[in-house]
């Protein structure tokens, strides 16, 4: 059996204008119909997108971009966006970067 990945992401969902969270998960994830890629998180302001099994980068690429094109429609109606960010590198030889 060859070797996949998965990535996960945890999104914030913020206010356009003011970029504060805001409560809208539970909006996003009733927009999507149970999608099995697109999950709740603890916070009603947070969601967590899912990659399926992956062979390559490339292709959990292809996956966050397809999830993206389902997420960022659906905030707009709540004037809303979404953010995340990564505090760690792994690099290929185990260590990290924090930047």
């Amino acid at each position: 059996m060859d070797p996949t990945l998965g990535v996960e992401v945890e999104l914030q969902v913020v206010d356009l204008e003011s970029r504060k969270l805001v409560p809208h998960a539970p909006d996003i994830l009733a927009a999507v119909n149970n999608h099995p890629h697109i999950k709740t998180e603890l916070l009603q302001s947070t969601i967590e997108l899912n990659t399926s099994d992956c062979r390559d980068v490339k292709e959990v690429q292809k996956d966050l971009m397809d999830l993206k094109e389902v997420v960022q429609p659906i905030c707009e109606i709540w004037d809303a966006a979404y953010l995340f960010w990564n505090t760690s590198i792994l690099n290929l030889d185990g260590t990290t970067d924090n930047r």
